[in-house]
Order: C-alpha cells, then structure tokens, then sequence
C-alpha cells in the first residue's frame, strides 16, 4: 500500500492498520533483539547513547528501533526523543519514567541542552545533569532526585536525546504505576 492509498482510509482503517503496523513491528524486535540476548549485550548498567549505537551495529537495526527496544530492556528509567530541527517526532520510555510532558510535534524544551545545539552529526555531547522541569510537569518532577542528559546528533537536523532519570528512594517505593506511551 503506497502513502497516498494510506491517507484516503479513513479513521478506523487507518488506526486498525496502525495497530497491526505496530504489532509487526514488535514482533520483528523480539525477533532481531530478543531481549534476554539485548540485556547480555549491555556491556554497562549506566545508559548512554553510545552504548544505543554500538548495540544497533551489534544486531544489525536502525539506531531508532534500538533506542524503542533499549529503553524497555534498560533497568533504569530512561527514555529517548527523537528530534527534527529541535521538533519531538516521536518519544520511547521505559516503564520506570515518570509522564513525560513533552509531546511529540513540539519543540524541545529550551532549557534542554539538545534546544540550539551545535553538534556534527555523528557526535554526541556528554551525559550532563539536567532540571527535571526539562521534559516533566511540576509534580513528577518533585520526585526525581536526579535526571541527566546526552544528545546524540544525527544528518538532515534529526537527533536522539536520552534522559536518565533517578528516582528518590522514598518516592520510589510509593510511586504509583506511571502510564506507559
């Protein structure tokens, strides 16, 4: 089915396609990247995007489709955007991560260190500590202790920014089931 065809479906075909869109897509993930086979592959607990990038080399995927299956595999609570000229495309979260308030189809937030960034595609910046008001509203921020950064810049404007988030140990215990997507 070619772009045009999809767009003249209407609503309820298009989510129904959508959905088994979704559904092959996970399959082939748990296929190309079994995650018992992913997490032995994880040479580090700490996330970093290098460790994304050397993992999609390692079982031969996009870097994106890493980054959807990291995020579900990682024991920390991380998630990744992926960013068009500072723009959130899509965004992938583990379990553990708070409501993430950034919504896809908006600007990174400006106090984001991907918000003006001047990276060489192919480069990545450190991972650097960051306000959890970034990307979190005012109550799930409260209950980080620490979140940090690390932007990895890719061609044509795309980028992939990983937040990595501590909860505290208090708030941890208490914190209720975040919603997932």
């Amino acid at each position: 089915m070619f772009l045009d065809d999809f767009h003249r479906l209407d609503v309820p075909k298009q989510d129904r396609r959508r959905r088994m869109e979704a559904e092959a897509n996970r399959f082939a993930a748990a296929l190309l990247m079994p995650a018992a086979k992913l997490r032995a592959a994880m040479r580090t607990s700490a996330p970093d995007l290098h460790q994304i990038v050397r993992l999609a080399r390692e079982f031969d995927v996009s870097k994106e489709a890493m980054a959807r299956t990291y995020v579900e595999a990682q024991r920390e609570p991380v998630a990744v955007l992926i960013l068009h000229h500072g723009r959130i495309q899509r965004i992938y979260r583990g379990e553990d991560v708070p409501w993430i308030t950034s919504q896809p189809n908006r600007n990174v937030p400006t106090t984001s260190l991907a918000s003006g960034h001047r990276l060489q595609p192919g480069n990545s910046s450190e991972i650097l500590e960051c306000d959890p008001d970034v990307c979190f509203g005012d109550r799930d921020a409260r209950r980080i202790e620490m979140a940090t950064e690390q932007l990895l810049a890719q061609g044509n404007g795309f980028s992939m920014l990983l937040i990595h988030v501590e909860l505290g140990d208090e708030e941890e215990a208490d914190a209720p089931n975040w919603p997932r997507r």
